[in-house]
């Protein structure tokens, strides 16, 4: 929910690594920011939220030693967790709540006032059949102090 109500702009964010034998590690958020954008295509109504995140890895949880090298793998899996938790608040708010509580709506009528005029007294159908887009693009900044973990046999 706070992805995308420009509320979560730091936190902590556990990530698995893409091999889950390998543990998870954590992230401190810095930064992040959404956008959304209504569209129109072929005459139905689509939504489009675009993601950005920043952070630092600031625990490991595991025996794996972490390099520079490891980081596109890390942030493409960090992507991938944000928008899994972003699709399951949009498929619980729209499906079961039907509650446009991120304001869809109020952004269709900004870009699209003519068809919102249409769209406004069938909006609670049409909400729960809004098709959305989710992309999310993570970076990591830092990694702060990478000690090599212990191999206790």
């Amino acid at each position: 929910l706070l992805w995308l109500t420009q509320q979560s702009t730091q936190g902590i964010l556990e990530i698995g690594y893409p091999d889950p034998r390998k543990r998870n590690l954590v992230q401190q958020i810095t930064r992040s920011s959404s956008k959304m954008k209504p569209q129109i295509r072929h005459g139905k109504i689509e939504m489009t939220i675009e993601v950005r995140e920043e952070g630092n890895i600031g625990e490991q949880d595991g025996s794996l030693k972490l390099t520079k090298g490891m980081i596109p793998t890390l942030e493409k899996s960090e992507a991938a967790e944000i928008k899994k938790e972003i699709e399951a608040c949009l498929q619980k708010c729209q499906q079961e709540f039907h509650s446009d509580i991120f304001g869809f709506g109020t952004e269709f009528e900004r870009h699209f006032p003519q068809k919102w005029k249409r769209l406004q007294k069938q909006w609670d159908t049409e909400y729960t059949q809004l098709k959305v887009k989710v992309t999310v693009q993570a970076k990591i900044r830092g990694v702060g102090i990478i000690n090599d973990p212990i191999n206790l046999q």
